[in-house]
């Protein structure tokens, strides 16, 4: 995967974000397990991302509810191109 994501220039947020945090939780044989199955990836540089993943949440489902925040450069004719937008983008995810 890693050479995948390597020759499309993207970057998987989830490990500098919230590193080791499991996505998915299930039972099988009696045992929880878990992983990192659900991921955020661009291939643009953000600005103060954020991703926070609900363990407290219970959504029917046995993949945790991902929330991705961050803002983003903003250019116009008008504008240069280093002015950052007051926008934030809000992204949530649950399967």
């Amino acid at each position: 995967m890693a050479r995948w994501l390597a020759d499309r220039s993207l970057t998987v947020l989830n490990g500098p974000l919230a590193h080791g945090i499991p996505t998915w939780v299930g039972f099988r044989d009696d045992r929880e397990m878990s992983s990192i199955i659900d991921m955020f990836l661009t291939n643009a540089s953000l600005l103060s991302p954020r991703l926070d993943i609900a363990s407290d949440l219970s959504l029917g489902s046995d993949h945790r509810l991902l929330t991705l925040s961050f803002s983003f450069a903003q250019s116009s004719a008008s504008e240069p191109s280093s002015d950052v937008s007051d926008a934030t983008l809000h992204i949530a995810l649950s399967v």
